[in-house]
């Protein structure tokens, strides 16, 4: 009767999976126990087994607690069964779980490891001509993301290395693994993650390149999409300077594309917010008020029925960021009804528009540099005492010591003189 229920490969595997995919804190500990216990039930794991363990560590919930070196121990298992008997293979899929456990923790050798490990199994699949040990998109990707987590220039030149190459190996007929839009992207994030000096025009320099591709090999799957379109444009809101023109016209782009049919490339309201942040960082006069028809326009979508341009904090946050170096008169009285419209809408039962101390700080800051007519400075100072007054009875707000100074700084700057600010403190 006993024999009946012993388990088998497939309900390992079966066991496994479901540990991989629960996202525990704990599911990557587990997942190495129930390897262990194959082996007292006469069953050897297989590459499906070792790969579902390593992925319990990609989707476990506590990444940065556990050492990546303990996934590569997984593979070096496979790797030494493969060099004793080759009853498994130490396959790309393997390879690319273990560097992407790497990329994802904050192992300061990522990189290096990445690195390495694309080397190991490039010199695999070159001494075996073995299609299994091929490296291909995943892994080329996972080295990629493991790269940009350096946050270096070095790091951008390596990318475009890498890159560079899978272009010329493809393009020689030296392998059938082409670059595709996953992995010009990830060169992208690197970018974003990096700035370096030229990045707003490699970035756009990489998105010619896939259009280029894309039609000269006649392979849509290399065409920019809007993940790719939404790391340009936060490069270009990350970017020092005024890059609003240069933003605008991706994304008129977009929208041309996505009325000629590409209906994933609708923009939505991260796409928006970039915009916003372009604004923000542009210096010019009339920032804010530019921004704020971006948000006006986020709304409407919404409301009409563009699920994809629900309004968020960070667009609001964001367009009253916009208006801060305005000499606009008006200006703070302007990023408080900003400010009241999204309280509207968190009364009217959304709950991700919350206010918190970020916003409000926003809104501060804001005050803090005021016009320098006394009609300007009235109007801030007014806003201010507004500010104070949220502070006091919010229910959700809970300021820290930077606020609190931020505040104070701003009053100086708009009150007439210290027995005024004094009046203020007391009160």
């Amino acid at each position: 009767g006993g024999l009946i229920a012993r388990p088998d490969d497939f309900s390992f595997g079966l066991v496994l999976r479901t540990i991989s995919n629960s996202g525990t804190k704990d599911a990557f500990i587990q997942a190495e126990s129930i390897l262990k216990l194959m082996g007292k039930f006469g069953l050897m794991p297989r590459e499906k087994h070792y790969l579902a363990a390593m992925r319990a560590f990609l989707l476990s919930a506590n990444q940065n607690d556990i050492d990546p070196a303990s996934v590569e121990s997984i593979l070096d298992v496979v790797k030494q069964r493969y060099k004793d008997d080759m009853s498994v293979k130490p396959n790309a899929a393997i390879y690319s779980a273990c560097v992407s456990a790497y990329a994802k923790s904050n192992s300061s050798k990522s990189s290096q490891k990445a690195v390495l490990l694309l080397e190991e199994l490039k010199t695999l699949y070159e001494e075996t001509g073995d299609p299994d040990f091929r490296p291909d998109n995943v892994m080329y990707g996972a080295v990629l993301d493991s790269i940009s987590k350096n946050g270096t220039e070095e790091s951008v030149n390596q990318s475009m290395q890498i890159l560079d190459e899978m272009e010329k190996n493809y393009d020689s007929k030296q392998t059938t693994v082409a670059p595709n839009r996953y992995t010009y992207t990830s060169v992208l994030h690197a970018i974003s993650k990096t700035k370096p000096t030229n990045g707003v025009a490699l970035a756009e320099f990489l998105m010619k390149r896939m259009d280029d591709r894309s039609r000269s090999l006649q392979d849509n799957s290399v065409r920019p999409d809007k993940v790719t379109f939404s790391v340009l444009l936060d490069i270009l809101s990350r970017s020092k300077g005024d890059y609003v023109d240069l933003a605008e016209k991706w994304l008129k782009e977009m929208a041309e594309r996505y009325i000629k049919g590409e209906l994933g490339l609708k923009p939505d309201t991260f796409i928006y917010t970039a915009l916003i942040n372009c604004y923000w960082k542009s210096g010019r006069q009339n920032a804010g008020f530019e921004a704020e028809k971006v948000l006006n326009l986020i709304e409407e979508n919404y409301d009409q029925g563009d699920i994809g341009c629900k309004p968020d904090i960070f667009a609001y946050t964001s367009t009253i960021n916009a208006y801060g170096r305005s000499w606009s008169e008006d200006k703070s009285h302007k990023v408080w009804e900003i400010y009241k419209r999204m309280k509207e809408r968190y009364s009217n039962g959304d709950v991700s528009l919350k206010p918190n101390k970020i916003i409000l700080t926003s809104i501060i800051n804001v005050c803090g540099y005021p016009t320098k007519s006394p009609a300007g400075k009235k109007t801030s100072l007014k806003v201010l005492l507004e500010c104070m007054l949220e502070l006091q009875t919010s229910k959700f707000i809970n300021p820290d010591s930077k606020t609190i100074c931020t505040l104070l700084n701003a009053l100086k700057y708009t009150v007439e003189n210290d027995a005024q600010l004094y009046r203020i403190g007391a009160a």
